[in-house]
């Protein structure tokens, strides 16, 4: 997962650094995907499975979580792009691995896969394509 997270990073630069029209617009795409995808999964599990799920929007802990998250990273990334990456990218380093430690952070909001998978988004943005792709080629 870390290594998709970070892929994920690297191909969001063009959104993060182009309008905020368009970083909206990204934004919002993903969160109308993660509602639509929620709603998909609990139609199938209530009247084809037959199971007893519940509707929850905001507390997730099946696979729809990703493209939250990815929302969710795309506006952190654009809101602490003033922020210089040799201070953020420890800084959040050390933020994920402590909150792994606070039980009051759970599924609400995918908070706690937020916080622990963004270095490896930040990394992703950060790092420059021309220099991975000479790296992965050696």
């Amino acid at each position: 997962m870390p290594l998709f997270i970070f892929i994920s990073g690297l191909f969001s630069k063009s959104v993060v650094n182009s309008s905020e029209q368009k970083l909206l617009e990204r934004v919002l795409s993903f969160i109308i995907l993660y509602i639509l995808l929620k709603l998909s999964t609990f139609s199938l599990d209530k009247y084809l499975f037959s199971t007893n799920a519940n509707f929850t929007l905001f507390s997730e802990g099946g696979f729809p979580w990703y493209l939250f998250a990815t929302a969710m990273w795309l506006c952190l990334v654009y809101l602490f792009k003033p922020i210089k990456p040799k201070i953020l990218i420890p800084a959040t380093i050390i933020i994920g691995v402590l909150i792994g430690y606070d039980s009051r952070v759970g599924d609400y909001l995918v908070a706690s896969r937020i916080l622990v998978y963004f270095p490896f988004f930040l990394l992703g943005y950060y790092i420059d394509i021309n220099k991975f792709l000479e790296f992965c080629v050696c």
